[in-house]
Protein backbone atom coordinates (compact mmCIF):
# COMPACT_ATOMS: atom_id res chain seq x y z
CA UNK A 1 0.00 0.00 0.00
CA UNK A 2 3.10 2.41 0.46
CA UNK A 3 3.77 2.53 -3.11
CA UNK A 4 0.37 3.53 -4.10
CA UNK A 5 -0.17 6.90 -5.19
CA UNK A 6 -2.81 9.00 -3.77
CA UNK A 7 -5.08 8.89 -6.94
CA UNK A 8 -4.88 4.90 -6.77
CA UNK A 9 -5.76 5.16 -3.08
CA UNK A 10 -8.91 6.98 -3.57
CA UNK A 11 -9.38 4.75 -6.45
CA UNK A 12 -9.86 1.62 -4.26
CA UNK A 13 -11.43 3.84 -1.68
CA UNK A 14 -14.15 4.37 -3.94
CA UNK A 15 -14.43 0.94 -5.11
CA UNK A 16 -14.32 -0.35 -1.36
CA UNK A 17 -17.17 2.27 -0.30
CA UNK A 18 -19.22 1.40 -3.58
CA UNK A 19 -18.64 -2.38 -3.05
CA UNK A 20 -20.02 -2.53 0.63
CA UNK A 21 -23.38 -0.85 -0.49
CA UNK A 22 -24.09 -2.52 -3.68
CA UNK A 23 -26.18 -4.77 -2.01
CA UNK A 24 -28.74 -2.19 -0.72
CA UNK A 25 -31.60 -0.86 -2.86
CA UNK A 26 -30.80 1.81 -4.97
CA UNK A 27 -31.24 5.20 -4.76
CA UNK A 28 -33.38 7.14 -6.82
CA UNK A 29 -33.11 6.67 -10.41
CA UNK A 30 -32.69 10.42 -11.74
CA UNK A 31 -29.57 12.28 -10.39
CA UNK A 32 -29.18 15.56 -10.88
CA UNK A 33 -25.33 16.24 -11.71
CA UNK A 34 -25.32 19.78 -12.43
CA UNK A 35 -27.55 22.83 -12.22
CA UNK A 36 -26.56 25.73 -14.41
CA UNK A 37 -28.87 29.15 -13.98
CA UNK A 38 -25.65 31.50 -14.58
CA UNK A 39 -27.62 35.16 -15.46
CA UNK A 40 -24.45 36.13 -16.71
CA UNK A 41 -26.31 39.30 -17.88
CA UNK A 42 -27.40 40.69 -14.31
CA UNK A 43 -23.50 39.94 -13.39
CA UNK A 44 -22.56 41.91 -16.08
CA UNK A 45 -24.78 44.88 -15.35
CA UNK A 46 -23.85 44.43 -11.64
CA UNK A 47 -19.82 44.82 -12.97
CA UNK A 48 -20.85 47.77 -15.16
CA UNK A 49 -22.34 49.68 -12.00
CA UNK A 50 -19.47 49.80 -9.94
CA UNK A 51 -16.67 50.39 -11.89
CA UNK A 52 -17.39 53.71 -12.65
CA UNK A 53 -17.40 56.37 -9.88
CA UNK A 54 -21.22 57.75 -11.35
CA UNK A 55 -23.20 54.68 -13.07
CA UNK A 56 -25.40 57.72 -14.70
CA UNK A 57 -22.31 59.33 -16.59
CA UNK A 58 -20.91 56.13 -17.59
CA UNK A 59 -23.71 53.29 -18.36
CA UNK A 60 -24.73 55.38 -21.06
CA UNK A 61 -21.54 55.38 -23.02
CA UNK A 62 -21.59 51.60 -22.58
CA UNK A 63 -24.27 51.64 -24.83
CA UNK A 64 -22.87 53.20 -27.61
CA UNK A 65 -19.76 51.70 -27.85
CA UNK A 66 -20.63 49.25 -30.21
CA UNK A 67 -20.37 51.60 -32.72
CA UNK A 68 -17.19 52.86 -31.85
CA UNK A 69 -14.12 51.60 -33.51
CA UNK A 70 -11.71 50.25 -30.54
CA UNK A 71 -9.32 52.66 -31.17
CA UNK A 72 -11.80 55.14 -30.43
CA UNK A 73 -13.10 53.75 -27.06
CA UNK A 74 -9.17 53.22 -25.83
CA UNK A 75 -8.64 56.61 -26.22
CA UNK A 76 -12.08 57.69 -24.56
CA UNK A 77 -10.90 55.27 -21.50
CA UNK A 78 -7.85 56.60 -21.18
CA UNK A 79 -8.96 60.29 -21.28
CA UNK A 80 -11.67 59.39 -18.39
CA UNK A 81 -9.42 56.68 -16.02
CA UNK A 82 -9.52 59.23 -13.28
CA UNK A 83 -13.09 58.66 -12.83
CA UNK A 84 -12.77 54.61 -12.64
CA UNK A 85 -12.47 52.75 -9.78
CA UNK A 86 -9.41 50.56 -9.14
CA UNK A 87 -10.26 46.54 -8.94
CA UNK A 88 -9.52 46.44 -5.04
CA UNK A 89 -12.87 49.04 -5.01
CA UNK A 90 -15.27 47.49 -7.37
CA UNK A 91 -14.35 44.60 -5.50
CA UNK A 92 -14.86 46.25 -2.07
CA UNK A 93 -18.10 48.22 -3.65
CA UNK A 94 -19.74 44.66 -4.81
CA UNK A 95 -19.08 42.54 -1.80
CA UNK A 96 -21.12 45.74 0.49
CA UNK A 97 -23.78 45.54 -1.82
CA UNK A 98 -24.41 41.64 -1.89
CA UNK A 99 -24.55 41.55 1.78
CA UNK A 100 -26.96 44.15 2.28
CA UNK A 101 -28.40 42.62 -0.59
CA UNK A 102 -29.00 38.80 0.02
CA UNK A 103 -31.83 38.50 -1.82
CA UNK A 104 -30.24 39.61 -5.38
CA UNK A 105 -26.92 37.76 -4.66
CA UNK A 106 -29.40 34.24 -4.09
CA UNK A 107 -31.55 34.96 -6.94
CA UNK A 108 -29.44 35.18 -9.48
CA UNK A 109 -28.13 32.00 -10.57
CA UNK A 110 -31.05 30.51 -8.84
CA UNK A 111 -33.62 28.00 -10.59
CA UNK A 112 -36.07 30.92 -9.23
CA UNK A 113 -34.84 33.60 -11.73
CA UNK A 114 -37.15 34.57 -13.55
CA UNK A 115 -35.59 35.80 -16.80
CA UNK A 116 -33.76 33.02 -17.80
CA UNK A 117 -33.64 29.31 -18.60
CA UNK A 118 -31.39 27.50 -16.63
CA UNK A 119 -29.92 23.90 -17.82
CA UNK A 120 -30.42 21.04 -15.83
CA UNK A 121 -27.72 18.18 -16.57
CA UNK A 122 -29.67 14.51 -15.26
CA UNK A 123 -28.44 11.31 -15.34
CA UNK A 124 -31.62 8.48 -15.60
CA UNK A 125 -30.08 4.92 -14.62
CA UNK A 126 -30.68 1.62 -13.97
CA UNK A 127 -34.56 0.19 -14.61
CA UNK A 128 -37.27 2.55 -15.47
CA UNK A 129 -40.19 1.97 -13.46
CA UNK A 130 -43.61 3.79 -13.53
CA UNK A 131 -42.67 6.18 -10.74
CA UNK A 132 -40.08 7.65 -12.85
CA UNK A 133 -41.84 9.97 -14.90
CA UNK A 134 -43.71 11.46 -12.16
CA UNK A 135 -39.78 12.04 -10.02
CA UNK A 136 -38.84 14.12 -12.89
CA UNK A 137 -41.98 16.22 -13.34
CA UNK A 138 -41.33 17.25 -9.47
CA UNK A 139 -38.17 17.80 -9.99
CA UNK A 140 -38.99 20.35 -13.13
CA UNK A 141 -41.30 21.97 -10.59
CA UNK A 142 -38.71 23.36 -8.77
CA UNK A 143 -37.92 25.85 -11.97
CA UNK A 144 -39.29 29.12 -12.23
CA UNK A 145 -39.07 28.25 -16.36
CA UNK A 146 -38.85 25.13 -17.68
CA UNK A 147 -35.30 24.19 -17.84
CA UNK A 148 -33.55 23.07 -20.69
CA UNK A 149 -32.35 19.10 -20.18
CA UNK A 150 -29.69 17.58 -20.65
CA UNK A 151 -29.45 13.42 -19.73
CA UNK A 152 -27.00 10.60 -19.21
CA UNK A 153 -28.75 7.08 -19.98
CA UNK A 154 -27.59 3.88 -18.41
CA UNK A 155 -30.54 1.90 -18.14
CA UNK A 156 -30.98 -2.11 -19.09
CA UNK A 157 -34.86 -1.04 -19.67
CA UNK A 158 -37.72 -1.25 -18.31
CA UNK A 159 -41.58 0.19 -18.29
CA UNK A 160 -42.06 0.56 -22.09
CA UNK A 161 -44.78 3.53 -20.76
CA UNK A 162 -42.89 5.01 -18.68
CA UNK A 163 -40.01 5.14 -20.89
CA UNK A 164 -41.94 6.92 -23.74
CA UNK A 165 -43.34 9.59 -20.94
CA UNK A 166 -39.74 10.48 -20.23
CA UNK A 167 -39.52 11.09 -23.55
CA UNK A 168 -41.81 12.99 -24.18
CA UNK A 169 -40.90 15.41 -21.20
CA UNK A 170 -37.00 15.22 -22.61
CA UNK A 171 -38.43 16.33 -25.73
CA UNK A 172 -40.62 19.38 -24.46
CA UNK A 173 -37.50 20.65 -22.58
CA UNK A 174 -35.64 20.42 -25.69
CA UNK A 175 -33.44 18.19 -24.23
CA UNK A 176 -29.95 16.49 -24.99
CA UNK A 177 -29.52 12.62 -24.41
CA UNK A 178 -25.85 10.77 -24.09
CA UNK A 179 -25.71 7.12 -23.76
CA UNK A 180 -23.04 6.35 -20.83
CA UNK A 181 -21.12 8.57 -18.47
CA UNK A 182 -18.38 10.38 -19.21
CA UNK A 183 -15.05 9.15 -17.69
CA UNK A 184 -14.15 12.44 -16.44
CA UNK A 185 -17.75 13.34 -15.06
CA UNK A 186 -17.63 9.72 -13.43
CA UNK A 187 -14.15 10.97 -12.19
CA UNK A 188 -15.96 13.94 -10.48
CA UNK A 189 -18.29 11.40 -8.68
CA UNK A 190 -15.85 9.81 -7.17
CA UNK A 191 -14.12 12.04 -5.62
CA UNK A 192 -17.16 13.31 -4.36
CA UNK A 193 -17.46 9.82 -2.98
CA UNK A 194 -14.53 9.91 -1.12
CA UNK A 195 -15.20 13.38 0.39
CA UNK A 196 -18.63 12.94 1.67
CA UNK A 197 -17.19 9.49 2.98
CA UNK A 198 -14.47 11.34 4.49
CA UNK A 199 -16.82 13.37 6.31
CA UNK A 200 -19.74 11.03 7.11
CA UNK A 201 -21.84 12.47 4.79
CA UNK A 202 -23.34 8.68 4.16
CA UNK A 203 -26.96 10.11 2.83
CA UNK A 204 -24.72 11.81 -0.19
CA UNK A 205 -22.09 8.57 -0.43
CA UNK A 206 -25.34 6.28 -0.60
CA UNK A 207 -26.83 8.67 -3.61
CA UNK A 208 -23.41 9.06 -5.72
CA UNK A 209 -22.44 5.58 -5.22
CA UNK A 210 -25.91 4.29 -6.86
CA UNK A 211 -24.84 6.60 -10.47
CA UNK A 212 -21.38 5.68 -9.57
CA UNK A 213 -21.83 1.96 -10.33
CA UNK A 214 -24.26 2.26 -12.95
CA UNK A 215 -21.38 4.14 -14.72
CA UNK A 216 -18.89 1.95 -14.06
CA UNK A 217 -21.14 -0.93 -15.81
CA UNK A 218 -20.80 -1.86 -19.09
CA UNK A 219 -24.43 -1.49 -20.04
CA UNK A 220 -25.75 1.41 -22.04
CA UNK A 221 -29.16 1.99 -23.05
CA UNK A 222 -30.91 -1.38 -23.59
CA UNK A 223 -34.49 -2.25 -24.53
CA UNK A 224 -37.55 0.32 -23.28
CA UNK A 225 -34.61 2.82 -22.52
CA UNK A 226 -34.06 3.35 -26.38
CA UNK A 227 -37.31 4.82 -26.40
CA UNK A 228 -36.17 7.68 -23.73
CA UNK A 229 -33.19 8.03 -26.57
CA UNK A 230 -35.42 8.98 -29.31
CA UNK A 231 -36.82 11.51 -27.22
CA UNK A 232 -33.55 14.03 -27.58
CA UNK A 233 -33.03 16.43 -29.72
CA UNK A 234 -29.50 15.88 -29.53
CA UNK A 235 -28.25 12.03 -29.51
CA UNK A 236 -24.74 10.65 -28.46
CA UNK A 237 -23.24 7.98 -27.20
CA UNK A 238 -20.32 8.17 -24.63
CA UNK A 239 -17.09 6.31 -25.02
CA UNK A 240 -17.11 3.43 -22.61
CA UNK A 241 -14.06 3.74 -20.02
CA UNK A 242 -14.19 0.01 -18.94
CA UNK A 243 -13.05 -1.01 -22.47
CA UNK A 244 -11.26 1.49 -24.44
CA UNK A 245 -11.66 4.81 -26.17
CA UNK A 246 -13.01 3.43 -29.67
CA UNK A 247 -15.63 1.34 -27.94
CA UNK A 248 -18.64 3.61 -26.88
CA UNK A 249 -21.17 2.94 -25.17
CA UNK A 250 -24.26 0.74 -27.17
CA UNK A 251 -28.00 0.84 -27.57
CA UNK A 252 -29.54 -2.15 -27.35
CA UNK A 253 -32.57 -3.35 -29.15
CA UNK A 254 -35.31 -6.08 -29.04
CA UNK A 255 -38.88 -6.93 -29.25
CA UNK A 256 -41.03 -5.48 -26.33
CA UNK A 257 -42.79 -8.02 -24.64
CA UNK A 258 -44.46 -8.86 -21.48
CA UNK A 259 -43.27 -10.24 -18.10
CA UNK A 260 -43.71 -13.93 -17.37
CA UNK A 261 -45.38 -12.69 -14.27
CA UNK A 262 -48.01 -10.60 -16.13
CA UNK A 263 -48.43 -13.42 -19.00
CA UNK A 264 -49.31 -16.04 -16.52
CA UNK A 265 -52.68 -14.06 -15.62
CA UNK A 266 -53.56 -13.51 -19.60
CA UNK A 267 -55.38 -15.85 -22.29
CA UNK A 268 -53.33 -15.58 -25.46
CA UNK A 269 -56.33 -13.58 -27.47
CA UNK A 270 -55.68 -11.46 -24.72
CA UNK A 271 -52.35 -11.30 -24.42
CA UNK A 272 -52.02 -10.89 -28.41
CA UNK A 273 -54.29 -7.93 -28.20
CA UNK A 274 -52.00 -5.93 -25.75
CA UNK A 275 -48.91 -6.47 -28.08
CA UNK A 276 -50.74 -4.55 -30.95
CA UNK A 277 -52.31 -1.99 -28.83
CA UNK A 278 -48.63 -1.44 -27.69
CA UNK A 279 -47.07 -1.98 -30.72
CA UNK A 280 -49.39 0.99 -31.78
CA UNK A 281 -48.77 2.90 -29.24
CA UNK A 282 -45.02 3.26 -29.43
CA UNK A 283 -45.78 3.89 -33.53
CA UNK A 284 -47.66 6.62 -32.40
CA UNK A 285 -44.82 7.74 -30.18
CA UNK A 286 -41.81 7.48 -32.32
CA UNK A 287 -43.73 9.20 -34.99
CA UNK A 288 -44.22 12.38 -32.90
CA UNK A 289 -40.60 12.23 -31.92
CA UNK A 290 -39.81 11.67 -35.67
CA UNK A 291 -37.87 8.74 -35.72
CA UNK A 292 -38.01 6.85 -38.78
CA UNK A 293 -40.05 3.21 -39.13
CA UNK A 294 -36.62 1.58 -39.50
CA UNK A 295 -35.78 2.22 -35.79
CA UNK A 296 -38.92 0.31 -34.41
CA UNK A 297 -38.44 -2.70 -37.56
CA UNK A 298 -35.12 -3.39 -36.36
CA UNK A 299 -36.17 -3.54 -32.68
CA UNK A 300 -39.13 -5.88 -33.49
CA UNK A 301 -37.05 -8.01 -35.74
CA UNK A 302 -35.17 -9.25 -32.67
CA UNK A 303 -36.96 -11.68 -30.18
CA UNK A 304 -36.90 -10.68 -26.56
CA UNK A 305 -34.47 -13.21 -25.36
CA UNK A 306 -32.13 -11.47 -27.33
CA UNK A 307 -30.45 -7.90 -28.06
CA UNK A 308 -28.72 -6.65 -31.05
CA UNK A 309 -25.95 -3.83 -29.64
CA UNK A 310 -25.79 -0.80 -31.99
CA UNK A 311 -22.46 1.67 -31.99
CA UNK A 312 -22.94 5.28 -32.59
CA UNK A 313 -22.18 4.63 -36.39
CA UNK A 314 -25.68 1.93 -36.88
CA UNK A 315 -28.16 4.00 -34.36
CA UNK A 316 -27.33 6.89 -36.73
CA UNK A 317 -28.63 4.65 -39.96
CA UNK A 318 -31.91 4.04 -37.78
CA UNK A 319 -32.24 7.44 -36.34
CA UNK A 320 -30.57 11.05 -36.46
CA UNK A 321 -28.24 12.42 -34.15
CA UNK A 322 -29.48 15.38 -34.17
CA UNK A 323 -33.31 15.92 -34.98
CA UNK A 324 -33.70 17.76 -38.28
CA UNK A 325 -36.36 20.71 -37.44
CA UNK A 326 -35.08 21.56 -34.03
CA UNK A 327 -31.40 21.62 -35.87
CA UNK A 328 -32.47 23.99 -38.50
CA UNK A 329 -34.30 26.49 -36.20
CA UNK A 330 -32.76 25.94 -32.56
CA UNK A 331 -29.08 26.56 -33.45
CA UNK A 332 -29.58 30.10 -35.27
CA UNK A 333 -31.92 31.08 -32.70
CA UNK A 334 -29.23 30.54 -29.82
CA UNK A 335 -26.90 32.00 -32.06
CA UNK A 336 -28.94 35.22 -32.62
CA UNK A 337 -30.08 35.18 -28.82
CA UNK A 338 -26.34 35.52 -27.65
CA UNK A 339 -25.23 37.72 -30.43
CA UNK A 340 -28.50 40.41 -29.66
CA UNK A 341 -29.10 39.82 -25.46
CA UNK A 342 -26.42 42.37 -24.56
CA UNK A 343 -28.59 44.98 -26.67
CA UNK A 344 -31.20 44.60 -24.20
CA UNK A 345 -28.75 45.66 -21.67
CA UNK A 346 -27.94 48.95 -23.48
CA UNK A 347 -31.19 49.60 -24.62
CA UNK A 348 -31.91 50.48 -20.42
CA UNK A 349 -29.05 51.97 -19.88
CA UNK A 350 -29.66 55.17 -20.89
CA UNK A 351 -32.78 55.65 -18.06
CA UNK A 352 -30.21 55.45 -15.46
CA UNK A 353 -30.41 58.69 -13.78
CA UNK A 354 -28.40 60.48 -11.49
CA UNK A 355 -28.35 59.30 -7.33
CA UNK A 356 -30.42 56.13 -9.22
CA UNK A 357 -29.92 53.12 -7.39
CA UNK A 358 -28.55 49.59 -8.23
CA UNK A 359 -31.73 47.38 -6.94
CA UNK A 360 -33.51 50.21 -9.23
CA UNK A 361 -31.44 49.38 -12.47
CA UNK A 362 -31.88 45.91 -12.13
CA UNK A 363 -35.70 45.95 -11.53
CA UNK A 364 -35.80 48.07 -14.73
CA UNK A 365 -33.69 45.71 -16.27
CA UNK A 366 -35.90 42.88 -15.47
CA UNK A 367 -38.82 44.53 -17.01
CA UNK A 368 -36.99 44.54 -19.84
CA UNK A 369 -35.81 41.61 -20.13
CA UNK A 370 -39.80 40.09 -19.18
CA UNK A 371 -41.37 41.67 -22.02
CA UNK A 372 -38.39 40.13 -24.39
CA UNK A 373 -38.11 37.05 -23.03
CA UNK A 374 -40.04 34.71 -25.94
CA UNK A 375 -37.11 35.91 -28.12
CA UNK A 376 -34.35 35.95 -25.65
CA UNK A 377 -34.80 33.15 -23.70
CA UNK A 378 -32.70 30.47 -26.30
CA UNK A 379 -29.54 32.59 -25.19
CA UNK A 380 -28.97 30.19 -22.10
CA UNK A 381 -29.42 27.24 -24.49
CA UNK A 382 -26.40 24.73 -25.12
CA UNK A 383 -26.88 24.62 -28.89
CA UNK A 384 -23.08 23.06 -28.68
CA UNK A 385 -24.80 19.38 -28.49
CA UNK A 386 -26.95 19.57 -31.69
CA UNK A 387 -23.71 21.58 -33.63
CA UNK A 388 -21.83 18.54 -32.79
CA UNK A 389 -24.46 16.07 -33.47
CA UNK A 390 -24.51 17.29 -36.71
CA UNK A 391 -20.58 16.88 -37.26
CA UNK A 392 -21.18 13.31 -35.41
CA UNK A 393 -24.19 12.35 -38.44
CA UNK A 394 -21.64 14.38 -41.30
CA UNK A 395 -19.10 12.06 -40.25
CA UNK A 396 -20.99 8.82 -40.05
CA UNK A 397 -22.62 9.60 -43.27
CA UNK A 398 -19.34 9.80 -45.23
CA UNK A 399 -18.10 5.98 -43.84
Amino acid sequence: MKNLSLFQMQIILILLVVGLLSAQTTSAKIFVEKTDCKDLMTIHAIDFWFKSKDPSWFLPYLSKMQNRSDEVNKEWFHKNQHKFNDVNEIKTAKNNWILKNPEFSTWIDSPHNPVIRCNLHIAIYDKITSDDPKKLKNLLREFKNPPFLNVDLVSQGGDVYASMELGRIIREHYGNVHVGISEWRLAKIGRNIVKHQQSGEQNKVDELSGIYRAGRREIGCYSACALIYAGGIARRLVYNPKTNTSNPFTIGLHQHFISSQTLSKMNVTDAVRFMKITTKDIEIYLEEMGVPNKFLEKAMSVSKNDMVFLEEKEISRLIPLAQPEYAAILIEKSEWAVKNLPNLLWDSVPRVEQKMSLNTFLNKLMKIRNESFEEYQWATYESYYLNKAQQSQKFWNSR
